[in-house]
């Protein structure tokens, strides 16, 4: 009796619900953008390398401790009324949240590691506010064994290298220099 009712509804409201018109999926998360990603999240997948989905807010520490690229200029973005002191502010970088979700892997008991996170960071100017998609990854502990019985091979630069590269030829961006960093130049990477 209930499907009968909500057919003779639709009926009332706008005719046979068998011509009712098909609605279609649009926005601005769509499009040519939205393909690029879709691809790129492919290539990371086939090097081994989960997304992390993470909350854009983040700590005014996070921020300061992950400033974000430099082309993200300006301050941060204060929220007027936020839930916590953790969630103060919007995002520079996407490294915390990739932070605490290997934080919180590694407490669980995860020996390997290797996630992306693929979103949006933030910024300020005065009265301009910008947003910038950007991508991170992190790789740490140990492959699991290729085979039964094998053994968990580290992983390593190469490793990262290699999705990267990955993620370059998508992107066809040819001309990569690997060199590198000196000293103070990404104090919050490990040496080495």
């Amino acid at each position: 009796a209930g499907q009968h009712d909500v057919a003779a509804g639709l009926r009332r409201v706008g005719g046979n619900p068998a011509s009712a018109p098909a609605i279609r999926a649009s926005g601005a998360g769509l499009g040519p953008i939205h393909d690029v990603e879709q691809r790129l999240r492919g290539r990371l997948a086939g090097a081994g390398f989960d997304e992390t989905i993470t909350i854009a807010m983040v700590s005014a520490d996070e921020n300061r401790d992950f400033p974000g690229l430099p082309e993200v200029m300006g301050g941060a973005v204060v929220l007027a009324n936020p839930l916590s002191l953790e969630t103060a502010e919007l995002r520079r970088s996407l490294v915390p949240g990739l932070v605490r979700a290997y934080v919180e892997n590694r407490r669980q008991g995860a020996p390997h590691v290797a996630g992306y996170a693929l979103g949006r960071v933030f910024s300020r100017e005065a009265d301009r506010y910008h947003e910038v998609q950007t991508l991170a990854l992190l790789l740490a502990g140990a492959w699991a064994p290729p085979w039964l019985g094998g053994e968990a091979r580290p992983c390593d630069f190469f490793d990262l290298k290699g999705a990267l590269e990955a993620v370059f030829a998508e992107l066809h961006i040819d001309d990569v220099r690997w060199t590198p960093l000196g000293p103070g130049e990404a104090e919050y990477l490990h040496p080495g």
